[in-house]
């Protein structure tokens, strides 16, 4: 479930689907959106890729999870020293600046795919 924030504790229904995907690490993956909690900028049902080893593009998703275990996904904006800058996909678009110290990972978007993609394996 997803907070007021925007922030998740954990995914729901991990499972067996996968959709395929041209990767560059082979070690990318996908979450479904299954609100409308990020819409317009990403619609319910939509897969969305992530890449641990793809470096952060400016104005591009990036899934953020933090140390307390919360999780989201914002736009990238910069990285100055130990501050990473986002913008929040909801609540208006408003600034997050977190602290390296708060992150335990930022992943790099890759891509989106439609959900008629999803495929059961």
């Amino acid at each position: 479930m997803v907070d007021e924030e925007g922030f998740w504790r954990e995914l729901e229904d991990v499972g067996n689907a996968y959709v395929e995907w041209r990767t560059r690490h082979g070690d990318e993956y996908a979450i479904e959106i299954k609100s409308d909690r990020f819409h317009p900028e990403i619609r319910r049902g939509a897969l969305v890729i992530f890449s641990p080893r793809k470096e952060l593009a400016f104005n591009e998703y990036a899934l953020v999870q933090l140390r307390d275990g919360r999780s989201t996904i914002l736009e990238f904006l910069r990285q100055d020293g130990n501050l990473y800058t986002f913008t929040a996909l909801q609540s208006g678009g408003r600034r997050v600046s977190l602290e390296t110290s708060q992150i335990e990972h930022v992943h790099a978007y890759a891509g989106t795919a439609p959900a008629s993609d999803k495929q059961h394996a």
